[in-house]
């Protein structure tokens, strides 16, 4: 199978510049804030450059994510996290109204740690619980404080309000996790269980340093805060690209990219997994009353309650299915959407999966017909060499015992022995028929020691090598596999004039491989009568053949036969 190259629609192009002009921009916006705030920052210069160091860290973090699944709001939440701390870095700023829009957005960055906690990893806040608290944390950070900052007081009444209902929202925060992991299967739980410890415990403790240390550490409190703030952008990071959720594509791109693919391309699951982002997904096909997978096995969807079944349409005939995992980060509605883009394809790769399982039947039913006629043949010469064969054998010995009885004349004699003779010869016309229709060592022993009998019985030197494992292959293949060697030996004789021929079987897996070459005047036709009807059994149990016979080069047969039982 060959790979090909990873499709990249032009809007994910586009897109990859795009993030990567903003994470630039706010990188430079966040550097440019700590460059006008340090001249004024005293001893507090460390803290203000860490804050832009930690902003950066978030605009990259929220850009790799952004491109990584642009259908999902972790990465804008990270980026938003970003502009937060810029904001927040402003609070020191010398000028008036500068410096009351950073203590506005002062602790705005606890509020998206919130919104990211309860959205991870489908980006979403699902539910009235969530956005109830999300909404809580901006008001919390945001809305609290303004009173105080438009009236120039009330500002430790204000930190006490903050502290005290940040550690309510926190609590029912932490409890609403410990749902969603405990109900989580193992594989999300390892991604989920880290993060949300981590996110759990920040939190509280950036709340809590500010008590924890005196009022002259301010300087090692604000360090400890952002250092705290910088392992959230790369926890969730770490979530997003190792929580088992692929890249994401609009499902635009999804129709583009089926459009510019040919069958043998890919499959429609990977294509539609790695547009909507869960490598779960499966696409299966409508054949008949049941459903097939794109190799024309019969499939069928999970009945497990996490798992999503959207039926897919064309010309209100359903055609297919898509079953995807109802935890991921997409819903019902954007798998309808993919299957509307794909109906088409789905319907296409129906019919190939139909065509393939149909030639998967015409094979089983060739190779069928092949070991019935070998059977046949199997029957046919045992009946012929232990009946007809035996019974003349028995005729020859009577007709001996007859020419050498003393009471018969010598007339009788001669007669008797005349006769024994033509029963011998016609014992041995038999035997040879016995062996054109299926050779006794090939009854007996199977490939490997019939082969070795026609070698032996060359009239020009041919060199056998075999590695064959022992009953390792099918009737239907070793029958095969002689007559190949045969025929083609035969031509060798007959039409080459071949003075040397060598013979190699070897097995590698699942094939068996066959190469008979001889000196002789090549020139072989491969539509002749002997090889037109090797290939065509060739052909028949799935194997394949290849002639090389140019004139006075001698001739090279190579054949490919299935050996897997």
């Amino acid at each position: 199978m060959s790979t090909s190259t990873r499709y990249r629609a032009p809007s994910i192009r586009s897109l990859w510049w795009a993030l990567s002009i903003l994470v630039l921009l706010g990188s430079m916006l966040s550097m440019v804030v700590s460059a006008m705030v340090l001249p004024d920052a005293g001893g507090g210069a460390v803290a203000i450059a860490l804050f832009a160091v930690v902003a950066v860290v978030y605009f990259i973090a929220g850009g790799v994510a952004w491109l990584r699944r642009p259908a999902n709001a972790i990465g804008v939440l990270l980026v938003w996290g970003g502009v937060a701390l810029t904001a927040a870095n402003l609070a020191n700023a010398p000028v008036a109204a500068l410096a009351a829009l950073g203590d506005v957005f002062a602790t705005a960055v606890l509020a998206v740690i919130v919104h990211l906690l309860l959205a991870f990893p489908t980006g979403r806040l699902n539910g009235a619980v969530p956005r109830v608290l999300a909404g809580a944390a901006y008001a919390i950070a945001i809305l609290v404080p303004l009173p105080s900052l438009v009236l120039g007081t009330g500002a430790e009444a204000v930190a006490i309000v903050q502290s005290a209902a940040g550690l309510v929202l926190m609590i029912a925060t932490a409890a609403l996790l410990a749902v969603r992991l405990r109900g989580a299967d193992r594989r999300a739980r390892r991604v989920l269980l880290p993060l949300y410890t981590y996110g759990i415990v920040a939190v509280p403790a950036l709340v809590a340093l500010p008590a924890l240390l005196p009022s002259d550490q301010a300087v090692l409190r604000a360090g400890l805060q952002l250092l705290l703030l910088l392992g959230v952008p790369i926890a969730f990071l770490i979530g997003v690209l190792a929580g088992g959720f692929a890249a994401t594509r609009e499902l635009a791109d999804l129709g583009e990219r089926l459009s510019t693919t040919t069958p043998g391309d890919g499959s429609l699951s990977d294509a539609v997994a790695e547009t909507l982002g869960d490598p779960s997904l499966r696409v299966l096909l409508r054949s008949g009353e049941g459903l097939v997978d794109e190799d024309g096995d019969p499939a069928r969807v999970s009945a497990h309650p996490d798992r999503g079944v959207v039926d897919v349409d064309v010309d209100g005939r359903t055609v297919g299915a898509i079953e995807y995992d109802r935890r991921s980060e997409i819903d019902e509605a954007r798998v309808r959407r993919a299957g509307r883009i794909i109906a088409v394809a789905i319907d296409r790769a129906r019919l190939s999966a139909e065509l393939r399982q149909s030639r998967r039947e015409v094979m089983a039913s060739r190779i069928r017909i092949v070991e019935a006629a070998d059977r046949e043949r199997f029957r046919i010469a045992r009946d012929l060499h232990d009946g007809l064969q035996a019974r003349l054998v028995l005729l020859g010995v009577e007709a001996q015992q007859i020419a050498h009885a003393g009471e018969v004349s010598a007339e009788v004699a001669e007669a008797a022995t005349a006769l024994r003779r033509r029963i011998d010869d016609a014992a041995g016309d038999l035997r040879r028929l016995v062996h054109d229709v299926l050779p006794m060592p090939l009854m007996e022993g199977g490939v490997i020691p019939a082969v070795e009998d026609l070698v032996d019985r060359m009239p020009i030197p041919t060199t056998l090598s075999a590695h064959v494992e022992p009953g390792a292959l099918p009737d239907a293949t070793g029958t095969t596999a002689y007559f190949v060697v045969a025929e083609t030996l035969a031509n060798a004789i007959k039409h080459a004039d071949a003075e040397r021929a060598t013979v190699t079987l070897s097995q590698d897996g699942p094939t068996l491989h066959i190469t008979v070459v001889d000196d002789g005047a090549g020139g072989a036709d491969a539509n002749g009568r002997g090889l037109r009807g090797l290939a065509d059994r060739v052909d028949a149990i799935g194997g394949a053949w290849f002639l090389s016979s140019p004139a006075g080069g001698g001739t090279r047969v190579e054949v490919r036969l299935p050996c897997a039982s």
